[in-house]
């Protein structure tokens, strides 16, 4: 989620809800810096043209 709101063009996320997911949604308000931290993705390959 932070990954997407740290996006220049991108405004809202808007999650989808199922079961318990309210609950595992709202605990993102809860965690700390560190635990919001994304950087790992950069070693993941960069898909193009992903049809």
């Amino acid at each position: 989620m932070q990954y997407a709101l740290d996006k220049l063009s991108i405004l809202t996320v808007l999650p989808g809800i199922r079961n318990d997911d309210l609950t595992r949604i709202l605990h993102y308000l809860e965690v700390s810096d560190v635990e919001k931290e994304y950087s790992i993705l950069k070693i993941f390959p960069i898909l193009e043209n992903c049809n």
